[in-house]
């Protein structure tokens, strides 16, 4: 084996050993905060919410930190978000389809000729 290859073998190894690495620690931040119920429960870390709703968990933070997201935070330090208020929050901007746009156009010319 030549220097080159072996220096390139090492080089794959490095990076291996970062991957897994990488995944490990993911594996351990998704056991963060999780509790065997936690999909029962009302309140969620703002941990729990990144991983329910995809958001980051910085776009989270600003969302409490400007009040557009309920939220409540026992002893001022830890945030919490309802499952609930989350839910409603991320359907909350709903885009019609274009058959409800037609049903809504048509009731209301129903309702004008009245």
């Amino acid at each position: 084996m030549t220097d080159h290859e072996l220096q390139l073998l090492q080089s794959v190894l490095a990076e291996l050993m970062q991957v897994r690495k990488l995944l490990q620690n993911k594996e351990i931040n998704m056991n963060v905060d999780t509790h065997p119920d936690s999909a029962e429960r009302d309140l969620l870390s703002i941990e729990e919410c990144e991983r329910l709703s995809g958001l980051k968990r910085s776009y989270l933070y600003r969302l409490t930190h400007e009040r557009r997201i309920p939220h409540c935070k026992p002893g001022g330090n830890r945030v919490y978000i309802r499952r609930d208020d989350l839910l409603n929050w991320m359907a909350g901007n709903k885009i019609k389809t274009s058959e409800e746009i037609d049903r809504a156009a048509a009731q209301h010319m129903v309702g004008r000729k009245k």
